[in-house]
């Protein structure tokens, strides 16, 4: 449950500031499709997906109690896998180690390109259209590339978090900040 970002790349030595084509298409198709729905809809893909600022101000505060609730609920989990013997985060330990000997390019473009990608899909296309649980299932069952029950648990429960707060403010901006600060982090503590 230490990063966020599903789809993560294999992190095999020798993919040095080089974003593989499957990690491009990925996010292609996760802003490109719900873009493309609402066109076809004849909406407004921006607004309909929150994709807009309620001021800087507000955005940044929302962001900042979004990354603090985040990050809570991370410890939380964390803690009570430990407490009940499950607690199998080594495998994403191992994972983001991986991650970030690939190169600054791969790395910088996980955490900016695929946060934004991810909060366009699940949060501003997918919640809207299936609800909070079923997206966040979908986001959750797509961090399985770590091996890990408890990412996917985290994912799932960070995913909802991430879920209710667009469906409060209708604003995606706060969700991309606090998801790419949360990642971050992980990737610096880690």
């Amino acid at each position: 449950m230490r990063a966020a970002s599903a789809l993560t790349p294999s992190g095999r030595r020798g993919e040095n500031n080089i974003i593989p084509l499957q990690q491009l298409f990925i996010d292609f198709t996760l802003i490109f499709f719900p873009l493309l729905f609402y066109k076809l809809e004849k909406k407004d893909p921006l607004a309909e997906l929150g994709l807009y600022s309620n001021g800087l101000k507000k955005d940044a505060l929302n962001a900042i109690g979004l990354f603090a609730a985040l990050t809570a609920i991370t410890i939380a989990i964390s803690v009570a896998s430990s407490f009940l013997n499950v607690n199998d985060l080594d495998k994403v330990y191992d994972s983001v180690e991986r991650l970030k000997t690939t190169g600054p390019a791969l790395l910088g473009y996980l955490l900016v390109a695929r946060v934004i990608a991810e909060e366009i899909f699940f949060r501003g296309f997918l919640a809207k259209k299936t609800g909070a649980v079923i997206s966040s299932i979908v986001f959750g069952a797509l961090h399985a590339s770590y091996g890990s029950a408890v990412e996917i648990t985290g994912a799932i429960v960070l995913g909802y978090v991430l879920a209710k707060a667009f469906e409060s403010n209708k604003n995606l901006l706060p969700n991309i900040f606090a998801h790419f600060l949360y990642n971050l982090t992980v990737v610096l503590i880690v």
